[in-house]
C-alpha cells in the first residue's frame, strides 16, 4: 500500500489574505505525496484550532442540560450540547470546557473529566473536538458572549428520552449524538461517585 505525507514546500495557505479579517480559520492547499508516484495530489484543507464540548449530567435525576440557539451555516436553531471552540491561545482544554459551560447555560461543574476526543469532518478539517463529562453541577451567573447566546434557550431531557429524539429528528447535532451515546456508555461502565449534591435551577431550564 502506498504511504501518504504533506510536502510542505509545495504547501500553502489560500485563504485568508492578508486583507481578510478571519478570527480562527484559514484553508491550507496541502500537496500530498507518496512512495507509489513522483507526482504530488493537491487538498484543500481547512485549519481548525479544535473545539470542546460538555456533557452537564445532573446524576440525581439522569438528565442532560442543553441549550438551543440559532446557527447561520444552517440558517436554523439547533438543540445541542454546550460548546465551544478553543481559540483563547494556551488555554487548557479542560478550562476552555469550564468557561463554555458557565458562560453558555449559567452552570458550574465539581467534576469535569476526559469523555472522548473525536475528528468531526477529517475528509477536509483538521477539527479535534474534546468532549468533557461535568458533574456536580450548580447555577452560577450566566455569560453569553454572543447575540446568539444571548437569545438561546436552555432546555433539559432525561437521557431515558435520548434516542426516541435522535430517531424523531429533535436531535441532529453531531457532536451532541457522539456526546450522549459516550455518556450512556460511561454510565453503563460505571461512575466515580461523588459527594457533591446536584444545586441547579431547573426552572431556567425547558423540557425537550
Amino acid at each position: 500500500m502506498a504511504k501518504f505525507w504533506i510536502d510542505r514546500e509545495h504547501s500553502k495557505v489560500v485563504w485568508p489574505r492578508d486583507n481578510d479579517a478571519v478570527r480562527y480559520l484559514k484553508i491550507e492547499r496541502v500537496a500530498v505525496a507518496n512512495s507509489d508516484s513522483d507526482d504530488l495530489g493537491y487538498r484543500d484543507v481547512i485549519r481548525h484550532p479544535g473545539a470542546v464540548v460538555i456533557v452537564a449530567y445532573l446524576e440525581e435525576i439522569s438528565s442532560v442540560l442543553f441549550i438551543k440557539q440559532y446557527r447561520a451555516a444552517l440558517d436554523s436553531e439547533v438543540i445541542e450540547l454546550p460548546a465551544g471552540k478553543r481559540d483563547v491561545p494556551g488555554e487548557p482544554p479542560i478550562d476552555c470546557a469550564i468557561r463554555e459551560l458557565a458562560e453558555e447555560l449559567g452552570i458550574s461543574a465539581t467534576k469535569v473529566e476526559p469523555l472522548i476526543t473525536f475528528y468531526n469532518t477529517p475528509g477536509f478539517c483538521d477539527e479535534e473536538t474534546q468532549v468533557f463529562l461535568a458533574r456536580g453541577l450548580s447555577s452560577v451567573d450566566i455569560d453569553p458572549q454572543s447575540p446568539e447566546e444571548k437569545s438561546a434557550v436552555r432546555m433539559i431531557s432525561p437521557i431515558e428520552k435520548i434516542e426516541s429524539l435522535i430517531a424523531a429528528g429533535v436531535l441532529v447535532d453531531g457532536k451532541t449524538i457522539l456526546g450522549l451515546f459516550a455518556l450512556k456508555s460511561r454510565i453503563e461502565q460505571g461512575l466515580t461517585p461523588i459527594e457533591t449534591k446536584d444545586s441547579v435551577d431547573l426552572d431556567q431550564f425547558v423540557s425537550i
